[in-house]
């Protein structure tokens, strides 16, 4: 407007539209350039150039395939008879021999001495395996996906390395965007900001996930329901707020003490005396 604030316009599928302010939107900006506002080109259209031209050579590549099984499909060889003979006796000839080829389940084919088969030595040329696999790997690079990630078959490192690759930053660009625009400076000097914890996003496997509950549940660190969750299952009523923890602590410095049988108290907080703390 004419003092220089920044409004945002949408305009939507059903013809509705609406004008904001854009201090009042939440703007995650990923794989922004020239166009500070809308990413990609001058004109905020995505900058897919490079891409296009992979995708591109890609196909050029699938067609050639295509049409290098076409030809092995096409004529392979041509019959030769060694005398003179009609049309009609040529159509017959070749009837016949057509007959011999589809009723065939030998493989091999009698033919009389007249006629004498001429195979032609056809080289059909396929695109190698290395070559398609630099060509597909050149295209996944760009979104940084890996063929086990498509396919399915990725290990625990393999996947933690995509969670890193494509996910984190983004879900770290989500909490800094809301945080900006949810919070006042005033709240966030106080340390006010909002973070988003994907640990449903984190493959671990049922082994992992034992092990895990096996070190945090003896501090208190999961509550009951949480464990029954990691497991697949739905949380219970009954559960509900329920969090238990190992008595079996003590502090570092008198744990001499405490193995030579001194009466001390163990450093130790009952699930009631934890939730005081945390009204507090």
């Amino acid at each position: 407007d004419a003092s220089g604030r920044l409004f945002t316009q949408f305009f939507f599928m059903n013809g509705y539209e609406t004008t904001i302010p854009y201090d009042d939107v939440i703007h995650v900006r990923d794989n922004y350039s020239v166009n500070q506002y809308m990413g990609g080109d001058v004109t905020g259209q995505p900058d897919h150039k490079a891409l296009l031209e992979t995708l591109d050579l890609n196909k050029q590549l699938l067609q050639g395939i295509a049409k290098a099984m076409n030809a092995s499909y096409a004529v392979n060889g041509i019959v030769k008879y060694n005398t003179l003979i009609s049309s009609e006796d040529t159509k017959k000839a070749i009837s016949e021999f057509n007959d011999m080829l589809r009723n065939n389940k030998s493989g091999f084919v009698p033919v009389d001495l007249k006629a004498e088969i001429q195979p032609f030595e056809r080289k059909t040329q396929i695109v190698d395996e290395p070559t398609l696999k630099f060509i597909e790997e050149k295209i996944l690079r760009t979104w940084g996906i890996s063929l086990a990630i498509l396919n399915g078959d990725y290990t625990k490192e393999q996947y933690e390395a995509f969670y890193q690759r494509c996910l984190e930053h983004r879900i770290k660009a989500f909490s800094q965007a809301m945080t900006k625009k949810l919070f006042t400076a005033r709240e966030k000097a106080f340390g006010n900001r909002v973070e988003l914890y994907p640990e449903d996003m984190i493959f671990m496997t049922i082994s992992q996930k034992i092990e895990m509950i096996g070190l945090l549940s003896p501090t208190g660190g999961l509550f009951e329901n949480e464990k029954r969750v990691a497991f697949g299952m739905r949380p219970l009523p009954e559960l509900e707020g329920e969090r238990y923890m190992s008595l079996n602590w003590v502090r570092a410095d008198l744990a001499e003490q405490y193995q030579m049988g001194a009466k001390i108290n163990i450093d130790a907080v009952s699930v009631d005396e934890s939730k005081e703390e945390e009204n507090v």
